[in-house]
C-alpha cells in the first residue's frame, strides 16, 4: 500500500570565521513523497537532502522526520484551493486553507 509522506528535511554546515567563532548554516525544507513504507519515505528524503546538501559541501546532521498525510485531508486541501487564479496575481487573494499536520 503506497502512502503519501510529508517530510521536513533539515541539514547543518558549521563554518569557522579564522577560528574567533563557529557560526552554523541551516537547510530546513519541506518535501512530498509517495512511498510503501516509512523506510522507503526516509531513504528517498535522505537521497534528496543529499542533493540538496552535499557532505562534499560540508552539510552534516542530515534529518528526516516522516508524517503522513492521509488521503481525505490531501483531497479536502484539494478542494479548498481554487481553480481561478487570484486577482492581479495576488498572493494575499487566495483564500488558504488552515495548516494540515
Amino acid at each position: 500500500m503506497q502512502r503519501l509522506y510529508v517530510m521536513a528535511l533539515y541539514a547543518t554546515r558549521p563554518e569557522t570565521d579564522f577560528g574567533e567563532s563557529i557560526d552554523h548554516e541551516v537547510s530546513l525544507r519541506v518535501a512530498m513523497t509517495v512511498a510503501a513504507s516509512d523506510e522507503e519515505a526516509r531513504g528517498k528524503g535522505l537521497a534528496q537532502l543529499g542533493e540538496w546538501c552535499p557532505p562534499i559541501d560540508g552539510w552534516v546532521n542530515h534529518h528526516v522526520t516522516l508524517n503522513i498525510l492521509p488521503k481525505e485531508s490531501l483531497k479536502n486541501l484539494l478542494d479548498a484551493v481554487s481553480d481561478d487564479p487570484p486577482e492581479n496575481d495576488r498572493v494575499d487573494a487566495i483564500d488558504w486553507p488552515d495548516l494540515i499536520m
